[in-house]
């Protein structure tokens, strides 16, 4: 089974790699130029006030706080491993290297934090495995609040129940271990089998990475509100197909910062919804809106931490 894995993805996986990224985005531009053009009269009756203005300022800033808050919890994911850094630190270069997620290969934002934690005398495998289990609980997370999208009791409880004990040391460990030995490979001095592992349940990164998506989805209920007033019996179905949109984006390779699928697969879902005054027009408004703020969140807050006067450059 290795071997034939192993000519998958020499024969076939690696030489369209260099590929997937405009695939991937060809497409996502097509079906959003699609259903905007089979909407653009929905799109052009909306009219963005004051009102329109204040909830979008309000998103932004919860859309920064967001941010700010990922940053705390990736530190807090050293704290586990037991390499303690100062939270200013964490969040510092959290800002800086975020924004490079927009690059093709959506792995550069990643190897800069890798860089600058073994700066302040991180080894490199505890390093790269913060990056690895960063985004597994980010997706837990988003998949979490994404099961308010279905209103069965029994699946939510369900697919509760199987994450958190997916994420027990126990079953969580032997994948972290797979993972992390395949990105050190390259990494001789390393060893070739890593034993770095979790030796306590991760709940608070757990519970960080809630409240991360948390914020996320009040600045998109923030937008949403700025193209139609919200009814509360509507949230829940926005913050499950929200959380839903972003777990694909940031789980589907070929999509920098989930650009383009998480537009999509949010318009989707959202088409498909009964929520009072929320056609398909208002949607791509309000989609495209979050885009523009959320982008507007990171570019503020990579440029706010790279000027601010670095503080403690040592962890301790």
């Amino acid at each position: 089974m290795k071997a034939f894995w192993n000519w998958f993805n020499a024969k076939l996986l690696q030489p369209v790699k260099p590929y997937l990224s405009l695939v991937v985005g060809g497409l996502c531009l097509i079906f959003l130029g699609l259903t905007l053009h089979q909407h653009w009269q929905q799109v052009a009756t909306i009219d963005l006030g004051e009102r329109a203005g204040v909830n979008l300022g309000l998103g932004l800033g919860i859309t920064l706080v967001a941010h700010l808050w990922a940053g705390w919890v990736w530190g807090r994911i050293l704290w586990l491993l037991n390499f303690p850094v100062p939270s200013a630190w964490a969040v510092r270069v959290y800002l800086i290297t975020n924004i490079a997620k927009y690059l093709p290969g959506n792995v550069f934002h990643f190897y800069g934090r890798v860089l600058q934690a073994q700066s302040v005398g991180v080894p490199v495998a505890a390093a790269t495995l913060s990056v690895i289990l960063e985004p597994v609980l980010m997706a837990v997370a988003a998949l979490s609040l994404g099961l308010l999208y279905t209103a069965n009791t029994g699946v939510t409880i369900a697919g509760l129940s199987v994450m958190l004990i997916g994420l027990h040391p126990r079953v969580l460990n032997p994948l972290l271990a797979y993972l992390l030995q395949r990105k050190l490979r390259s990494s001789p001095a390393e060893g070739s089998k890593p034993t770095l592992q979790l030796k306590h349940y991760p709940t608070q990164p757990l519970l960080g990475e809630l409240l991360f998506l948390g914020l996320r989805c009040l600045g998109f209920l923030f937008t949403v509100n700025a193209v139609t007033a919200l009814e509360w019996r509507g949230i829940a179905h926005l913050v499950g197909a929200f959380s839903l949109s972003w777990l694909l984006g940031l789980i589907t390779p070929g999509a920098p910062g989930g650009l383009g699928v998480f537009e999509v697969s949010l318009v989707t879902l959202l088409d498909r919804s009964l929520l009072p005054g929320l056609n398909p027009g208002r949607v791509i408004a309000a989609v495209a809106l979050y885009r523009l703020i959320s982008t507007v969140a990171e570019a503020i807050a990579a440029f706010a931490a790279r000027v601010k006067p670095p503080g403690q450059s040592r962890a301790g």
